[in-house]
């Protein structure tokens, strides 16, 4: 079984910054989902695809964060990727980010992403960087 860890807020704005307001970008998040998932051989709580990790770290540093540092909001977005490297698996990821697709809106996509018990823990063991 995998083990069971809530997910960060970092992952909501990765994730929220692929998949919305994108248009015509999101097939491109959508293939690279359906292809990892299609790759997993188990079920083991780590995320080794680099290339997954770096969308969600990409996503994450382009949503912006209002009164924020950048130095900041680096730590921040390294610390969800991560501990979502270490907490989820690749499936409990694509999972979520699909969830966060299939919302009407950003609102309602943050809304997803909150109520994911994974996704508040990492949120909460990250946030402390936006405010050192």
């Amino acid at each position: 079984m995998t083990k069971q860890n809530p997910y960060d807020v970092a992952m909501l704005y990765t994730l929220q910054a692929n998949t919305h307001g994108k248009g015509k970008e999101m097939n491109k998040p959508l293939a690279l989902l359906f292809g990892l998932m299609l790759s997993l051989s188990s079920a083991h709580a780590e995320i080794t695809s680099e290339s997954f990790l770096f969308e969600v770290f990409d996503g994450c540093i382009e949503e912006p964060m209002e009164d924020t540092a950048l130095g900041a909001q680096l730590e921040y977005c390294a610390c969800f990727t991560n501990l979502m490297s270490q907490e989820m698996t690749l499936e409990e990821a694509a999972m979520l980010s699909l969830d966060i697709m299939a919302a009407d809106d950003d609102e309602q996509g943050e809304k997803v992403l909150l109520a994911n018990e994974k996704a508040r823990k990492l949120i909460a063991q990250c946030m402390p960087r936006l405010y050192d």
